[in-house]
């Protein structure tokens, strides 16, 4: 049938370019969603091994595993993924207006970070999600939603007026 015919067009995606990180990506999500457990992490993890510098492929692959309620797993991947694509930015700060995709990498990594910043508040890890932000900010400070999470973080931790001012700033930068 149709599930049939997507996992074809996904092998022949991978088999023109090994490399291709959103095809690992989306079959991934694909196998994850018809729940394929298994040959979704398989997928993910060979994904990562031939991709190991895409972002938003970390991403998936640690949002997959905090579905499958594999909360140390989702942590070691997004961090790994941190690891991995940590010179991203510092890439795309020098040839941004030259090369498009390096620009979106550093979008990309800029997400991955927060998405662990999330990640750790959700878990109760504040001084974790803490250090993500500080990351994140150093990556882009101007961007809403460091600040929005930062003011997650300043309110879970009852700091209400640093929290307000956290919010203030970022509409001032990103309105």
């Amino acid at each position: 049938g149709l599930y049939g015919l997507a996992r074809e067009h996904f092998r022949l995606a991978i088999n023109s370019d090994e490399r291709h990180a959103q095809a690992w990506q989306a079959w991934g999500v694909f196998e994850s969603r018809h729940g394929h457990s298994d040959t979704a992490r398989a997928i993910f993890l060979k994904g990562l091994k031939l991709c190991p510098t895409h972002p938003t492929l970390w991403q998936a692959a640690a949002t997959f595993e905090k579905e499958q309620s594999n909360i140390r797993r989702a942590r070691s991947i997004y961090k790994a993924g941190i690891t991995h694509c940590a010179d991203l930015p510092k890439n795309a700060a020098l040839s941004a207006a030259a090369d498009a995709e390096r620009a979106h990498s550093n979008v990309s990594y800029l997400l991955l970070v927060l998405w662990g910043a999330k990640f750790e508040m959700h878990q109760k890890r504040l001084p974790q999600a803490q250090e993500l932000l500080s990351l994140a900010h150093a990556i882009d400070s101007s961007s809403g939603e460091v600040y929005y999470l930062q003011a997650m973080l300043l309110k879970f931790q009852g700091q209400l007026l640093d929290a307000r001012r956290a919010v203030e700033e970022g509409l001032r930068l990103a309105p």
